[in-house]
């Protein structure tokens, strides 16, 4: 699945019976919509939607076969590869087909797909953010720190007034972010419970994440 687009397969009774490329908005939705119930009106089947967990490009069709009511199986990449054994060649109809495959071989099997709270939704966002400034910061900082044991004092100084700056915004915005979190946290009985209030990063790390992997 891409940022604009995905391939979808359809299998009945171990059959291909459709494989086209939809936009990965609105109206490609409506478009796989229109597909699946011309199909339903002529074999009542309940459809199984089988994807592959991409991330953020997956949360739009998501959100759409949540409201939808219908049964989801969020599958790795891994699980369907190692599935499949050694297959030639790859291309998204081909993915999309294996993927297909996949669901139609082990339905018996799947894994329903529930969404998270709206409240660890929110965390897990903050955390990549906040992930995100830290892994900047440390970009920043780490040669600076590193330089200062080969650079004349002069070019040292230089260098660490150039980023002065940068480094100063950063850890600005980092600090809402943090209280955000805790509040966040504090704000919801089952996180609350599951985070233990520490002061350092790395051990705040460990809280927010236990918190947020244990739900």
């Amino acid at each position: 699945m891409a940022k604009t687009s995905f391939h979808c397969c359809i299998y009945q009774h171990h059959n291909k019976v459709a494989s086209w490329k939809v936009a990965n908005n609105k109206k490609g939705l409506r478009q796989l919509e229109k597909v699946l119930q011309e199909l339903k009106s002529k074999t009542k089947d309940q459809a199984l939607f089988c994807l592959e967990y991409t991330g953020i490009y997956n949360s739009t069709l998501l959100a759409w076969i949540v409201k939808k009511g219908c049964p989801l199986w969020l599958e790795s990449p891994l699980a369907i590869k190692k599935s499949l054994g050694l297959q030639r060649g790859k291309n998204d109809p081909v993915a999309a087909q294996r993927i297909a495959q996949y669901a139609a071989r082990f339905a018996d099997q799947a894994q329903l797909w529930q969404p998270a709270r709206e409240v660890i939704e929110e965390l897990k966002d903050l955390l990549s953010l906040r992930e995100r400034l830290l892994a900047a910061n440390k970009q920043l900082k780490t040669p600076l720190q590193e330089s200062s044991m080969f650079f004349a004092a002069a070019k040292q100084k230089c260098l660490e007034s150039c980023c002065a700056g940068s480094l100063k915004h950063l850890e600005k915005d980092i600090a809402p972010i943090e209280q955000q979190i805790k509040t966040l946290v504090s704000s919801d009985e089952q996180l609350n419970q599951l985070y233990s209030g520490v002061q350092s990063r790395d051990r705040q790390d460990n809280g927010f994440r236990a918190a947020y992997s244990k739900q």
